[in-house]
């Protein structure tokens, strides 16, 4: 491939976020590794900061004023900005951020790819950008899908979204099938973006290492996940106590609140009950720590793309037990590299985490073995590398196979293509006034 390869995602260590950080991460000091020059675009709540760390060029855009994402950041002074930050919020801003600093990492970097992750359409600018001829032609344009906004909107059951919230999934879903190709880890998202957006995905597998060995844990049960719906925190909440076992659940994540309740997930869920412990947000070491030493480790998402959770968990040696759908489903080998349980079923994922916890010590090894030769396989760094070169060395093909199905995008209004040669009104300008009803 020729140029260098551009990685932007507004997560990034040591503010990860979550698995896209983590895939960011990974994946750019993987490709250093390699010898293809990186750079990441990344945003933080400080004054631009360029630095160069582990063969990894990394550009710290500024975009909110705090933690707290109160407002835009001192800097962010022009009405352009000022007026995206009030109508479609911080994630557009960080798209235009992007789309500004192009001619900065053609000449600087010699860019040949440029890869954004779905969630918060950071490329949806640099699209619309892109009838400029001096860039067009040289930069291929990846999108890789993680977690769609109305993926997770209608996993965390939220009935009743906002017009910003609508405008973003507009905008994630033109990204996508903006793109000069698209990348996905497993086989239900991809078949998710054939039905809803009417795209075709390459399903190529995250990247990652495994970790050393360490003998089976005897530290319970582990969930790591943020507190919400799309996470299974409240059929694992109500099966715990049908757990037979005297051991505990440690709950590592963010919690957060039902908007239906204005309660936080954990106040709803957790009253009551016994032999659980809620950690809160800890730092990747902590995490990997109590991965160790757990006994099982519980994903019981209904549906996640391809978890990190699962991936770290069985590269350690670990039980798994998770929901027979999604990516991991795909990961796991029932009974052979972890343990399935229909999502959603309390009873059956009661059941099932009775059975890994009373398992024997060679049976738990022997489970975590066979895990850690299956991610190792799935995940292997130099496959995925390879697959992911040649993704890009390739001609390429049609992204957009069918119109999809617009449905979960009431607002969507289909916008006449231009007759004329007279400009046309920016994208994120005809976005705010259907925000605002101008």
């Amino acid at each position: 491939m020729n140029g260098a390869w551009c990685l932007v995602s507004r997560e990034y260590p040591p503010h990860s976020g979550g698995g896209i950080g983590t895939y960011a991460a990974t994946f750019s000091e993987l490709l250093a590794r390699r010898g293809v020059p990186v750079v990441v675009v990344t945003a933080h709540a400080d004054a631009r900061a360029d630095e160069h760390t582990n063969g990894v060029d990394i550009i710290r855009l500024p975009l909110q004023n705090d933690d707290r994402w109160a407002g835009p950041h001192a800097s962010i002074t022009t009405k352009e900005m000022q007026d995206l930050w009030h109508t479609l919020g911080p994630h557009s801003v960080f798209s235009r951020q992007v789309a500004n600093l192009v001619p900065e990492l053609l000449d600087r970097f010699g860019v040949g790819v440029i890869e954004g992750c779905d969630t918060g359409a950071p490329l949806w600018h640099l699209l619309g950008d892109r009838a400029d001829p001096k860039w067009a032609a040289d930069v291929r344009v990846i999108t890789h899908v993680h977690s769609p906004s109305a993926w997770i909107e209608r996993l965390n059951r939220r009935l009743e979204q906002s017009k910003t919230m609508h405008e973003l999934q507009r905008m994630e879903r033109e990204q996508t099938r903006g793109s000069d190709a698209v990348v996905t880890p497993s086989h239900g998202m991809e078949h998710w973006l054939a039905h809803r957006w009417g795209v075709r995905a390459d399903v190529i597998r995250y990247p990652f290492e495994l970790l050393p060995e360490s003998p089976p844990g005897k530290g319970g049960v582990l969930f790591v996940g943020r507190l919400e719906f799309r996470k299974g925190i409240d059929t694992l909440l109500r099966a715990w106590p049908r757990v037979e076992t005297d051991t505990r659940l440690r709950i590592v994540g963010a919690d957060v609140v039902d908007y239906r309740t204005n309660q936080s997930v954990s106040e709803g869920l957790l009253s009551g009950l016994d032999r659980v412990e809620l950690l809160g947000t800890l730092p990747p070491d902590r995490i990997a720590e109590l991965q160790r030493d757990a006994s099982v480790v519980v994903v019981p998402s209904p549906d996640d793309n391809f978890p990190f959770t699962c991936i770290e968990a069985m590269a350690a040696g670990r039980v798994v037990v998770a929901a027979n759908a999604g990516g991991a489903a795909e990961m796991i080998e029932h009974g052979l590299s972890g343990l399935l349980f229909e999502p959603y079923d309390e009873q059956g994922l009661a059941d099932t985490l009775t059975r890994s916890l009373d398992m024997g010590p060679d049976e738990r090894a022997a489970m975590g073995q066979a895990a850690r030769e299956r991610i190792g396989s799935l995940c292997d760094p130099q496959c995925v590398l390879d697959e992911r070169v040649e993704q890009v060395r390739k001609p390429p093909a049609p992204v957009i196979t069918s119109p999809g199905d617009s449905s979960e995008h009431p607002l969507l209004l289909r916008q006449p293509l231009a007759t004329t040669s007279a400009p046309r009104e920016p994208l994120w300008r005809r976005a705010a006034r259907r925000l605002l009803g101008g």
